[in-house]
């Protein structure tokens, strides 16, 4: 699947509302279809340091939340470009 035929908008609404952190992340990898090692490419972290992240036994910083939400933005923009 390549990453513009993503739509963000469903795959929000395919997350519960009281999923935590770590089930998020899984949530959307599985969903666009990345390994733990595309994931942990896309945000610029070690995969070790995402796969503690997808299991739950370590929080992420604020600067790999950041990324994370900002790769979810950019994916929106080019899931919907007449809305940039």
């Amino acid at each position: 699947m390549q990453m513009s035929q993503v739509n963000l908008d469903s795959l929000a609404a395919n997350i519960p509302q009281q999923m935590n952190f770590a089930e998020m992340c899984k949530s959307l990898r599985t969903q666009l279809g990345l390994t733990q090692q595309k994931m942990a490419d896309l945000l610029k972290v070690d995969m070790r340091h995402y796969q503690k992240w997808e299991y739950g036994t370590h929080e992420p910083s604020a600067l790999a939340v950041a990324k994370l939400l900002a790769i979810r933005d950019q994916l929106a923009k080019v899931d919907n470009p007449t809305n940039s």
